[in-house]
């Protein structure tokens, strides 16, 4: 571009820049807004599930319980204070004071127009053009002069200005190196280098240096300074949003220990946890450890994770929440906090346990498959039903169903009702219910009748045999890939439509009522495939309430590489989160064969074929048997 558009003119910049600086800034805000509230929204309602998958599902299936009890307890800890409305309500407002700014800037800028203002020019003022010489500029000088000298014009003040621009004009064109330097850089003094600025209004503009000086501590340190913070907060978190401290906690006590106590510890010693009690109610934190030593249930003198506070006093609060011990109000915040982390806190506790590395095993199975125990899985299982239903695993799973105590499960104990498992009270008829609980309101009645009709009973599990996927060989050698199919059914107890009084089980959708949790939670299903013989956790699947069809039917596919040639009992367990008593295994066993066969001397061959054959005969012997008692049973009833 030419220098000379810069030379005759001086832009003069408005309040558009910064206008327009301002609504583009304004705008990103909200479009990140709006795309984060899409995205929760898209995440709490799970539409890749299918449209017709989710219209298939009746009306009350929920992935929580929505009991009039549970309906109003707080998922998570959303809606727990007023704090958090306030905060919602703050937000909205400040959108809505966004969007109205958003608005008057749209308003207001196409108003706004840029205007420009003539610079000092000597050749203008003294009319001639760039390449006049000595003499034209020695005549125009004159000319003006004599018309614009002070004492022609003693009545006009702009005359004296006039005629200091014209002297001022012929001394810079007289001037060869003025002259050139006005041509070469627009000045008479020549380059005049760069001066620093920042866009701002008009009503701010005299206040440009400290806001240049903020912009630069905001640009040099502040920037920074934030992204230092935020990378050393997120480095310390791992990719399933746990911290690295929590996981090697973890770890160090999976490894020592698979107790329930000590489990319990481990959960409420992990990192997440770390700021939940101010130090203003670490006083009641004593008086509720003491309350547990008086009732004898602990000793806090061998506590294994003590290194820390949080660690100490969160333990207290767990171990009297289990027991039944009342919390004090003070700490119950504490409480639910640690009870909404639980699905995030159990789920890396079993992930961390298949990490733990077992030498004992490396000979069975390949190297870098499967870890740690599955009696360690089972126990962290326990403490997530522990504190979902706020009951220690040494007492009756009785105990969970509301109003329950220690006299009322010892009736249920007695000869006339024989019931020792929750499932065994969900069969009971409407008749023999009543009589059991004698003496009690109806609407007592009617609470415990509603909670045993949500309660989840495990039937039609289906495991299929170890198998090869698109093989017909039944037989499996080392290094096969196997597969092991789990189909199983969640199904509740109803009162039959017929006239006979016994209940019937039926497929629908309820989840099962936490009468003792403070929050809702979503119910999980554990299922684990074990090598029962050497305690090892072969694989692991964590299913919800969206993994389930109309039925009520959940799926689940393992696939695993064979072991060495040997005979291994595997065993797959399913296990509810949520609830004691809900359980269910089968067992499988699983024969490998060598996969190099021409190295096998002929007597192993030979060893293999007699144990085939005696296989056989063994069974036929069974049959035999079988059918000799049956004929004898039948003889004797003649």
């Amino acid at each position: 571009m030419d220098q000379t558009f810069f030379r005759h003119e001086k832009f003069s910049f408005n309040d558009t820049a910064f206008l327009l600086f301002l609504m583009s800034f304004i705008f990103v805000v909200l479009l990140f807004v709006l795309f984060y509230k899409l995205l929760f929204y898209s995440l709490s309602i799970p539409f890749w599930e299918g449209k017709d998958k989710q219209r298939s599902l009746t009306s009350v299936d929920t992935a929580t319980c929505s009991c009039p009890i549970c309906r109003n307890k707080p998922i998570g800890l959303k809606n727990k204070s007023s704090s958090s409305s306030w905060l919602n309500y703050s937000i909205s407002l400040g959108l809505v004071l966004v969007c109205s700014l958003l608005v008057y800037l749209v308003w207001s800028i196409p108003k706004e127009r840029l205007v420009t203002e003539a610079v000092w020019n000597p050749f203008e003022i003294l009319g001639v053009t760039e390449n006049a010489d000595e003499k034209e500029i020695a005549r125009a000088f004159r000319k003006l002069s004599l018309r614009y000298h002070p004492d022609k014009n003693p009545d006009d003040p702009l005359t004296v200005s006039k005629f200091i621009d014209i002297q001022r004009a012929y001394e810079t064109l007289t001037n060869v190196k003025s002259r050139e330097n006005f041509i070469k850089f627009g000045n008479p003094d020549g380059f005049q280098g760069v001066t620093y600025g920042i866009g701002l209004p008009k009503v701010l503009k005299k206040y440009d240096k400290p806001f240049l000086v903020i912009y630069l501590v905001l640009l040099v340190i502040g920037i920074p300074l934030g992204v230092g913070t935020w990378w050393k907060r997120t480095s310390q978190v791992l990719e399933n949003g746990i911290k690295k401290n929590s996981v090697i906690l973890f770890r160090q006590m999976l490894i020592r220990t698979g107790t329930f106590r000590d489990l319990v510890a481990t959960y409420a010693s992990a990192f997440e946890f770390e700021h939940l009690i101010a130090k203003k109610f670490l006083p009641i934190c004593v008086q509720l450890m003491n309350e547990l030593k008086n009732h004898g249930h602990s000793d806090f003198r061998k506590l294994k994770l003590s290194s820390l506070p949080h660690m100490v006093f969160n333990q207290v609060i767990l171990q009297a929440y289990i027991l039944r011990i009342p919390i004090p109000k003070e700490l119950k915040v504490a409480l639910e906090q640690m009870i909404a982390g639980m699905d995030l806190v159990i789920s890396a506790m079993i992930d961390t346990n298949a990490t733990i590395l077992r030498r004992e095993v490396a000979h069975h199975w390949p190297v870098g498959f499967g870890g740690g125990f599955a009696s360690r899985i089972m126990s962290i299982l326990q403490v997530s039903q522990s504190l979902c239903q706020q009951l220690h695993p040494k007492d009756s799973e009785l105990l969970q169903v509301p109003m329950f105590n220690s006299q009322l499960v010892q009736r249920c104990r007695l000869k006339e009702f024989k019931i020792h498992k929750i499932q065994e009270l969900c069969r009971l008829p409407q008749s023999k219910l009543e009589h059991l609980f004698k003496g009690w309101e109806s609407s007592q009645l009617v609470q415990v009748k509603e909670y045993l009709d949500r309660f989840p009973i495990l039937d039609n599990m289906q495991v299929t045999e170890p198998f090869i996927e698109d093989e017909d060989d039944s037989r499996v050698f080392e290094g096969d890939v196997l597969t092991v199919k789990v189909s199983f059914q969640v199904l509740r107890y109803q009162d039959s439509s017929e006239a006979s009084e016994e209940r019937v089980l039926t497929s629908m959708g309820l989840s099962p009522c936490l009468f003792y949790c403070p929050l809702r939670k979503k119910i999980f299903w554990w299922v684990v495939l074990i090598d029962d013989e050497r305690d090892l956790p072969l694989s692991v699947r964590k299913l919800d309430f969206w993994d389930r069809d109309v039925t009520g039917t959940y799926f689940c596919t393992f696939h695993f590489p064979s072991p060495c040639a040997g005979t291994y009992q595997l065993v797959v367990k399913v296990i509810c989160d949520s609830v004691y008593g809900c359980e269910c295994e089968r067992k499988l066993s699983l024969k490998v064969r060598r996969r190099n066969i021409t190295n096998v001397t002929p007597n192993e061959q030979e060893e293999e074929s007699d144990e085939e054959s005696d296989n056989s005969e063994t069974s036929t012997e069974t049959g035999s048997e079988d059918e000799s008692d049956a004929s004898s049973s039948s003889s004797f009833t003649e």
